[in-house]
């Protein structure tokens, strides 16, 4: 994976200790935001998916950023993906489409989040 050196990594394991999801994430400093939680990578196995293990994952990180002091916990996906963005907004993130002239706090956070111009952006105060 990408960026280990940097990331903090959670798992949820099945009662067999079968390996069903994990979440990536880091803590940055975003300047004119603060503190902020990103959620790097999150994936399910198919056959483990609607059954609370993305919800719980994602409540994991955000208890991970709330104990580092972070004031946002945000994501990044692409358009297209339905999965994910139907989970980040039942958790109450709101969705930020980024444009191709999207401004400096916007661009700032493309940066920190690795994202692409096509990409959209979660983000939930903590």
């Amino acid at each position: 994976m990408q960026g280990l050196n940097h990331t903090k990594v959670f798992i949820a394991e099945t009662e067999e200790r079968n390996l069903a999801g994990f979440v990536e994430t880091y803590v940055t400093r975003v300047e004119k935001v603060g503190k902020i939680g990103v959620i790097y990578y999150i994936a399910v196995k198919p056959e483990y998916r609607h059954k609370g293990i993305g919800r719980s994952l994602v409540f994991k990180a955000e208890e991970y950023f709330r104990v580092r002091k972070a004031i946002f916990s945000t994501a990044s996906t692409k358009y297209d993906n339905l999965a994910s963005r139907l989970l980040f907004k039942s958790m109450g993130y709101k969705e930020l489409l980024v444009t191709h002239n999207p401004g400096p706090v916007v661009e700032r956070l493309i940066k920190a989040l690795y994202a692409y111009e096509d990409d959209i952006i979660f983000y939930k105060r903590l």
